[in-house]
């Protein structure tokens, strides 16, 4: 009796302080803490002399919280790339280059001549040509490249032009380049002979491709439209660029034509230039000495088309020669530390062929690139001058008089070749006789004209 007394007095104690030990908590509304799991002991043993001699066990040990991770750096926003300078480098792609892999660009040129058609020497007319590419490249396989593009083919600036746009296929050409000192191109592309042919109008310094002038043939080393032609080209680059070389046979279209072969050699002291194409100036950014030698060769590639025959008579058969080509340049740029870069370069060519429409040809020009002014880019002022003397005489055999060309340029570098805009003016004489007609009495006329050109090009780097 006085056990079950005793037990329920303990009991009833239990409960009161239990509800003491709530009752602080619940008033300043704290929650409670949970009630501790009972311990081992408490239970009842039944041995109670080996439980009390029963060592505690030790608390497992706890692992230390793992340390917490460190931030993500910041995302570092693109850089401005400033006025009158270019990427260093390739542009970053938007993802990680793998293989097979494709780029693409564009490039375009818009210009506004100021001549009068109907009085050459006169500024009292304009018009506008447009010119534009579209391309892209890729690679198949690490050895395995290709290229393709299609253009505009300078478009406009010429009577009878209509207002609809041409486009045609520039470039389609499939590279293997098991090394870079041995590559192999196939397909439509450029037709190697000379520096100015892997730079295109749109790596030159001047406006002008040279070597074109009013009425008259091209005076540069033979290509199809635009510069290209069908065939193959083996080239490479050794030394990393410091050696470039072209070999190449063309007019593969055509089987009743002889294959025209080909070929450069340059050397570029100072930088490397070790790509398929490359530029006649670098704006500043790197000192150049390229010294280069090239040379055409085609089995009856100097022709003469004769008139079309007439009426019930047949037509009578083209006049043909062997045709060759050799030339030689150099181009030079030389930093001034910080008063900008000073740019050298000329060009020779020399014609064999009895139908070929020129003699020889030269060209030279000199450039000042101004350093980078604040919010403005650079300045470049440039002068170039050409002469060509044409093969054809008059019928007493004097040569005739040389034409000469004079381009006076200012050009507005925003980012180098892929942002400019340019002031130009040229004047030129030319002298020539259409080598398809009788020798003439005496010299022709000569034809003068001056014009002015605004253009802007825009091109993806």
């Amino acid at each position: 009796m006085e056990n079950s007394r005793t037990n329920y007095a303990l009991g009833v104690g239990s409960v009161i302080a239990v509800f003491v030990a709530l009752l602080p908590n619940a008033a300043f509304g704290q929650p409670a803490p949970e009630p501790s799991p009972p311990e081992a002991a408490a239970a009842p043993s039944p041995n109670p002399g080996a439980a009390e001699a029963a060592p505690t066990p030790p608390p497992e040990p706890r692992m230390p919280p793992a340390p917490p991770a460190p931030p993500a750096p910041p995302a570092v926003p693109p850089q401005e790339i400033p006025l009158g300078t270019a990427p260093k480098g390739p542009v970053a792609p938007a993802f990680a280059p793998t293989i097979p892999n494709i780029d693409y660009g564009g490039r375009l040129r818009v210009g506004v001549r100021f001549q009068n058609p109907s009085s050459p020497n006169s500024l009292g007319d304009v018009a506008q040509t447009v010119s534009a590419d579209l391309y892209a490249s890729g690679q198949i396989q690490k050895m395995w490249k290709w290229l393709i593009s299609i253009t505009t083919d300078n478009y406009g600036g010429a009577a009878g032009n209509p207002s609809t746009v041409p486009l045609g296929l520039l470039d389609a050409m499939a590279t293997f380049a098991p090394l870079p000192e041995i590559q192999l191109s196939v397909g439509r592309m450029l037709v190697m002979a000379d520096r100015y042919s892997p730079s295109g109008p749109w790596g030159l310094d001047q406006w002008f491709y040279p070597g074109f002038y009013v009425g008259t043939p091209p005076a540069v080393p033979k290509g199809g439209p635009a510069g290209r032609d069908v065939g193959a080209t083996l080239w490479g680059a050794p030394l990393g660029g410091h050696v470039k070389y072209y070999l190449g046979a063309y007019q593969l279209q055509d089987p009743t034509l002889a294959p025209l072969y080909s070929g450069r050699l340059q050397v570029s002291l100072l930088s490397q230039e070790p790509h398929w194409f490359h530029r006649t100036t670098y704006y500043g950014d790197r000192d150049l000495v390229s010294i280069g030698v090239g040379g055409q060769l085609q089995k009856n590639g100097s022709v003469m088309m004769m008139p079309p025959a007439m009426a019930g008579m047949m037509a009578p058969a083209s006049l043909l020669d062997n045709y060759r080509e050799v030339n030689v340049d150099l181009i030079v740029e030389k930093r001034l530390g910080d008063s900008g870069a000073i740019s050298v370069e000329g060009a020779y060519y020399n014609f064999h062929g009895t139908y070929q429409p020129w003699n020889w040809s030269a060209v030279g020009s000199i450039a000042y690139n101004s350093p980078v002014l604040p919010g403005i880019g650079k300045l470049r002022p440039s002068f170039r001058f050409q002469q060509a003397q044409a093969r054809q005489t008059t019928a007493a055999g004097d040569s005739l008089d040389p034409t000469r060309v004079y381009d006076a340029q200012l050009t507005y570098v925003v980012m180098h070749w892929f942002a400019h805009v340019m002031l130009t003016y040229r004047h030129y004489d030319t002298v020539f006789a259409s080598p398809s007609m009788a020798a003439p009495m005496v010299a022709p006329a000569h034809t003068t004209g001056n014009m002015v050109v605004i253009g802007v090009q825009l091109w993806d780097p």
